[in-house]
């Protein structure tokens, strides 16, 4: 066996007094260039700053500089959705190939650019969404056939930023929650208020029960559900970044699962 390679010593860091593992993320070369040129800029102005000067005319130029720079510092803790959402197109292969499910899988809004932070609480999630939308959501070949829809089903995943907001829709045109076993199964585990029946209760009420801890209508446990991440794990992820998820359903129609994300 050959001998393990030395580790790079710019991979390290100390934190707290001991040696730990640095995070090292990739940098476009575009946005490195940037950097490099605002750094010398300002440090031209620097060495350039003559004897006699009108400061005003002076401080402008350097807010100027360094309100560039703030700008592209703030761009280098950015990437893209795309990585995840090449993910997420394998999740939907896998599922539909061992399910014996056509499944269209569509994406939109993949080159936008959010912080990195955000992404590594939202990854995982969104992977669980998608996966629960082709194992939960999207029917098998003969139901969808007896429903009047098309054989093959469908998984939109779209990512919009409005003003200081991103939102990440993942849609499916399955066959719906089923409202009335969610209230049932929400019964079975004392969660409903024994004074009031499922009429008492508006549609956000009862989806929000699906996002609570162990909670599934899915009686038998598969490959792709009843383990892993949770409707419960989602939220508390979300929540971490001050983030909410939003259910919207229509029975033999489709669901619709928004993650709203604050970016400020």
């Amino acid at each position: 066996m050959g001998e393990e390679p030395e580790p790079n010593p710019g991979d390290y860091v100390i934190k707290n007094g001991k040696v730990a593992k640095e995070n090292v993320v990739g940098i476009s070369e575009r946005k490195l260039d940037k950097l490099a040129r605002l750094v010398e800029n300002l440090m031209e102005a620097e060495k350039n700053v003559p004897e006699e000067t009108n400061w005003n005319e002076f401080r402008e130029k350097l807010m100027e500089i360094t309100d560039e720079l703030e700008t592209t510092v703030t761009q280098m803790r950015k990437t893209s959705l795309a990585a995840t959402f090449r993910r997420m197109n394998r999740i939907v292969y896998d599922v539909s190939r061992k399910l014996h499910k056509e499944i269209e899988f569509i994406v939109s809004g993949e080159k936008l650019e959010v912080e990195r932070k955000i992404i590594a609480c939202i990854s995982d999630s969104l992977i669980h969404l998608v996966r629960n939308a082709a194992d939960h959501g999207i029917e098998e070949k003969a139901e969808r056939l007896r429903s009047g829809k098309e054989e093959r089903g469908k998984i939109t995943v779209e990512a919009k930023i409005d003003g200081d907001t991103l939102y990440i829709y993942v849609r499916d045109d399955g066959r719906g929650i089923d409202k009335q076993k969610v209230f049932y199964k929400a019964d079975k585990q004392g969660l409903i208020d024994m004074n009031k029946n499922i009429s008492e209760y508006t549609d956000k009420e009862i989806y929000h029960f699906i996002t609570l801890p162990g909670f599934s209508t899915k009686e038998k446990v598969t490959e792709y559900s009843g383990r892993g991440v949770g409707m419960d794990t989602v939220v508390k992820e979300l929540g971490k970044i001050d983030g909410k998820l939003e259910i919207n359903s229509v029975p033999g129609e489709g669901t619709e699962m928004r993650m709203v994300i604050p970016l400020n």
